[in-house]
């Protein structure tokens, strides 16, 4: 059989947008051992190294800010609100929350970007709708700067309608997200979108546009 670069692979499996840093380190950690056999010898690079540490300053961040700061409680789907007038901070889901029936209108705006720590305690997030027909930059949140970080949180039959990059965690992503996944999603674009984010773009610091441990389907 062929031995593939991992660009190769990472096009083979769909993930080749998404972003060089992000994709190639989720490639590295989620599929190095099931792929090994096809890689190249001694694929490992400096890149690698340098990821590691970046995930290791995004685990230290997340570490660091649950001793250090007092968390909001989201338990309702009215809390969102909070959240969407106050997108910076701290936050931390309670429980289970279902959206049906509810529009919602996605966190953060291009002017007020999400700059905020959402501590998902690995619970769901059930039913998110948003008919974002026409706009774009359209999720949970739709722009998330480097500082954002969006960690142990799950979407199960999320849908989101949108013009161009949608995701249904983040349109426009510029910071983290860590252990988040999407069960059963749905999507409706013209241009640009990910079943995680709509586009992820690296700046600003160690920790931008890092994807650990996130899965969509």
């Amino acid at each position: 059989m062929k031995k593939l670069t991992r660009r190769e692979l990472l096009k083979s499996i769909g993930i080749a947008g998404i972003g060089t840093g992000a994709g190639l380190f989720a490639l590295n950690r989620l599929f190095r051992e099931e792929y090994s056999d096809l890689f190249q010898d001694n694929y490992k690079t400096s890149m690698d190294s340098d990821l590691e540490k970046r995930v290791q300053d995004l685990h230290n961040v997340i570490e660091d800010s649950k001793k250090q700061y007092k968390y909001i409680l989201i338990s309702k789907p009215e809390d969102f609100e909070i959240m969407r007038k106050k997108p910076y901070g701290y936050y931390e889901l309670k429980n289970d929350i279902d959206l049906s029936g509810i529009d919602f209108e996605p966190i953060g705006t291009y002017i007020q970007q999400a700059r905020l720590h959402f501590n998902g305690n690995n619970h769901t997030i059930y039913n998110l709708t948003i008919d974002g027909t026409g706009k774009g930059c359209s999720g949970l949140f739709s722009y998330t700067q480097p500082t954002s970080i969006i960690y142990d949180l799950t979407l199960e039959n999320p849908s989101v309608l949108g013009y161009s990059n949608i995701g249904l965690f983040v349109g426009l992503n510029n910071g983290a997200l860590v252990n988040c996944h999407v069960t059963n999603g749905r999507i409706e674009v013209t241009f640009y979108a990910g079943g995680l984010v709509g586009a992820n773009e690296s700046k600003g610091n160690s920790y931008s546009a890092i994807i650990e441990y996130c899965s969509a389907n």
